[in-house]
C-alpha cells in the first residue's frame, strides 16, 4: 500500500460490501453530464489541467478502496491518478447517449484505480462532459459540486484567470471522525438506536408490491427508469396544499406516495426509506464524499384515513426522524436483530426522496431538468442538462422527485428483476392521479380515491368479463 490509510464511514463500509457482492454492477454508479452546445468548446489540455486541479482539491478523487484483516479502508494517494478521457464522437441522439451511459456504467476497479471518471465526448456539433463515480466516494450533491468546479476551472484556465478557490477542500475524514465520536458515546448511540427500534416496532419490514416476476434469491441489480413530468397546474396545487397545511412540498409528495403504496398493497402499517443528506457541518459544504444516510419513515393508514390526517402524521414522523438522523443506517439491521437476506434490502425495499435546487446553484438547477431544454451560460460555455438513467436496481422501487426552476419531475427507478415497464408506467400514472385528487380535496378518504382512468377501467372490465382486451 502506498499513500495514507483512512477509515471508512459506516455507509461506505456497507457500499464496499455491496461492491464485493457484484463488482461488475453499475447500480451504485452516480453520474451527471452536461452538453456543451455553443461555438466555444472545452479543450483537451484545459480539461486535463482542470481535472488535476480538482484532484488536488478533493482527496477522495485520489483514493482507492481495499480491505485487509482489519477490514475495509481507503488509501489516499498523491495527485496524478485521475486523467480525463477524450473520445471523438460522430454519433448523435440516442446513439451518443448510449455511448455516454456505457462509459458511466463501466465497472470501477476500486482497489487500483480512482473511484471517479471524467470523459469528454467531442462531437462535430457539440460536446458531452460526463462525471461518473462509484457511490462509495460520492453522492448526487457531490457530483454536481465536482462538475461545477471542473467547469469553473476550465473557464479560469481558458481565460488565464486564477482558480476560484484557494487550497484543498475539507477532507471527508472530518465526516468519518464525527461519526466515530458519535459511536464512541454509547449512551447517545443507544438513545438514537432505541428511537429507530421504536419507530419500526410492530411494522412489517417487508413490503411486497404486486410484481410481474418471482423474486430471485440473488437479485441481479438490474433496473430501468420511468420519468414523469408533473403538469404545471398540478405542481401549483401541490405547493398550495403544502402552504395550506403549513408543511413542505416533500411532505405532500411523500404522504401521497404512502397512500399509493397502501392502495397497491392494502398494508395498514409499513415502512419506506427516505435517503437524507448527512452533510450538516458548515465546513463540509464544499467537500466531495458519500454523505447519504437513509431514514426510516413509517406509514399508518387505512381506507378511512383522510389525506389531510395522513399529511399531518407524515409531517410529524418526518420531523421526529430528522431529529434522530445521526444514527448510521447500516447499523439499524443489527439493532433490529434482522438476519441478512440477499434477496431483499434490509428494513425497507422502497424509497422516496427529493432533490430540490434553485437558481442560486445554476449547475445543480440545470441538472434537475432531465429534458435538457434550458441553455445556461456558465464559465464561458453554453451548456444544457444531459439526462442519464442511473442507480437502477438498488431497490424494488426507488422514487426520486427533481424540483428546480424547470418544474417537478418524478423518476421511478425499478428493479427489472421484478417489474415490467408497463407496470411501472401504470403506477406512475396512478401516482399523478392520486396527487390530483388529494390536492383538489385533501379531506378525501384514501380508500375513496379512484386511481384508474376510463380507458383503464374499460380494459379491466373487459378482462374480468372474458372479452378480448383492446
Amino acid at each position: 500500500m502506498t499513500g495514507t490509510r483512512q477509515p471508512l464511514s459506516q455507509g461506505q463500509q456497507a457500499l464496499w460490501y455491496l461492491h464485493r457482492l457484484a463488482p461488475e454492477s453499475s447500480a451504485y454508479h452516480v453520474m451527471c453530464a452536461v452538453r456543451i452546445v455553443g461555438a466555444r468548446r472545452i479543450g483537451a489540455d484545459v480539461l486535463a489541467r482542470a481535472v488535476t486541479a480538482v484532484e488536488h482539491r478533493h482527496d477522495l478523487l485520489r483514493s482507492t478502496f481495499d480491505e485487509d484483516e482489519r477490514g475495509p479502508y481507503r488509501c489516499v494517494h498523491p495527485a496524478g491518478r485521475l486523467a480525463p478521457e477524450i473520445r471523438p464522437a460522430d454519433e448523435t441522439g440516442e446513439q451518443l447517449r448510449a455511448l455516454v451511459r456505457a462509459a458511466g456504467d463501466r465497472p470501477f476497479r476500486l482497489g487500483t484505480d480512482s473511484a471517479f471518471r471524467v470523459v469528454l465526448f467531442d462531437g462535430p456539433d457539440a460536446q458531452v462532459l460526463l462525471v461518473a463515480a462509484h457511490h462509495i466516494a460520492t453522492d448526487a450533491a457531490s457530483q454536481a459540486l465536482l462538475l461545477r468546479e471542473l467547469l469553473d476551472a476550465c473557464g479560469a484556465f481558458d481565460a488565464g484567470d486564477p482558480l476560484p478557490w484557494e487550497g484543498p477542500a475539507t477532507g471527508f475524514a472530518v465526516q468519518v471522525a464525527a461519526e466515530e465520536r458519535l459511536l464512541a458515546d454509547h449512551e447517545e448511540t443507544e438513545r438514537l438506536a432505541e428511537f429507530w427500534r421504536d419507530s419500526c416496532r410492530g411494522a412489517p419490514l417487508v413490503l411486497d408490491l404486486p410484481a410481474d416476476l418471482p423474486r430471485q434469491v440473488l437479485p441481479g441489480q438490474r433496473g430501468d427508469t420511468v420519468a414523469v413530468p408533473v403538469p404545471d397546474r398540478l405542481a401549483e396545487r401541490i405547493r398550495a396544499t403544502a402552504a395550506d397545511g403549513r408543511t413542505t412540498v416533500f411532505v405532500v409528495l411523500a404522504a401521497a406516495f404512502q397512500a399509493l403504496l397502501y392502495r397497491y398493497t392494502a398494508e395498514p402499517e409499513f415502512v419506506i426509506g427516505c435517503p437524507a443528506s448527512g452533510r450538516r457541518a458548515r465546513e463540509l459544504r464544499g467537500t466531495v464524499g458519500y454523505f447519504v444516510n437513509p431514514m426510516v419513515l413509517r406509514a399508518s393508514l387505512d381506507d378511512e384515513t383522510t389525506f389531510d390526517a395522513l399529511l399531518r402524521r407524515t409531517q410529524q414522523r418526518l420531523r421526529d426522524a430528522m431529529n434522530h438522523q445521526e444514527y448510521p443506517f447500516p447499523l439499524l439491521p443489527g439493532a433490529l436483530g434482522l438476519a441478512r437476506n440477499a434477496a431483499r434490502t434490509p428494513v425497507f425495499q422502497t424509497t422516496f426522496t427529493m432533490v430540490a435546487t434553485s437558481r442560486l446553484d445554476p449547475v445543480m438547477d440545470l441538472l434537475s431538468d432531465p429534458r435538457g431544454q434550458r441553455v445556461l451560460e456558465y464559465a464561458g460555455l453554453s451548456i444544457t442538462g444531459y439526462d442519464l438513467p442511473q442507480q437502477e436496481g438498488q431497490f424494488d422501487l426507488a422514487v426520486e422527485v427533481l424540483s428546480g426552476s424547470g418544474g417537478l419531475t418524478v423518476l421511478f427507478r425499478y428493479s427489472t428483476d421484478l417489474f415490467f415497464r408497463p407496470t411501472v408506467d401504470r403506477l406512475s400514472m396512478h401516482y399523478l392521479r392520486l396527487l390530483d385528487a388529494v390536492t383538489t380535496r385533501p379531506e378525501r378518504r384514501i380508500g375513496a380515491i379512484r386511481l384508474t382512468g376510463e380507458e383503464e377501467r374499460a380494459h379491466l372490465l373487459a378482462l374480468s368479463a372474458g372479452a378480448p382486451a383492446r
